[in-house]
């Protein structure tokens, strides 16, 4: 029940049993104005795998596997200079409930990043420039009429809807079962096409 204080222990094993429920099993104290490691694992050629630095920082040249939750900061906003993540990638739970703004940065520059904000809405931003924004419901641009789906030479190869609302079509074909329109011109842009084809 006392205390023992060491310089080093040397042990082929080595186990500590704690028998106070209200005691800390392990303490590690640092000297004032520590500057080495408070904590070392090292491999058999001494080479440091893990360690916890003087400042509580945690490094690993391995993997970390969490079966229960990480918690980043206390008061809900994480502020990091870079996240590096393998495998099968970011998963953020729970951006609903945020009370603040929770920004996800893709680059190390943050000129990419997406935001939760307090309205369960997902924005999509390059720089300080909302770009798209996700509800439970939608998606669609920040503002009216300020970006494209797919590019002249990126084509999506199908489009699926219920119905379509649009001032402009430009396409090499248009199939539906029913065309409501105000008016409707059609150009040709191949002379050896016909402009307009009714199949009955």
């Amino acid at each position: 029940g006392g205390t023992i204080q060491t310089s080093g222990i040397s042990a082929s094993g080595l186990t500590l049993n704690s028998t106070v429920t209200t005691n800390v099993p392990i303490t590690v104290k640092a000297a004032a104005s520590q500057s080495a490691n408070l904590q070392e694992w090292q491999d058999s050629n001494g080479l440091v795998i893990a360690s916890v630095a003087a400042d509580g920082a945690i490094a690993s040249s391995g993997d970390a596997t969490i079966d229960g939750n990480l918690t980043l900061g206390s008061s809900g906003v994480v502020i990091a200079s870079g996240v590096s993540v393998g495998g099968s990638g970011l998963l953020v739970n729970d951006i609903s409930s945020a009370t603040a703004s929770t920004d996800i940065n893709i680059t190390s520059t943050d000129d990419v990043n997406i935001k939760a904000d307090s309205s369960s809405f997902i924005r999509f931003y390059t720089g300080s420039t909302s770009n798209f924004i996700v509800t439970g419901t939608e998606f669609y641009p920040s503002s009216d009429n300020s970006r494209d789906l797919g590019l002249s030479n990126r084509r999506f190869s199908d489009v699926f809807t219920v119905s379509t609302h649009a001032e402009n079509v430009n396409a090499e074909t248009v199939k539906t079962s029913g065309l409501f329109a105000s008016g409707i011109t059609v150009n040709s842009t191949e002379t050896a096409l016909v402009p307009v084809t009714v199949k009955g």
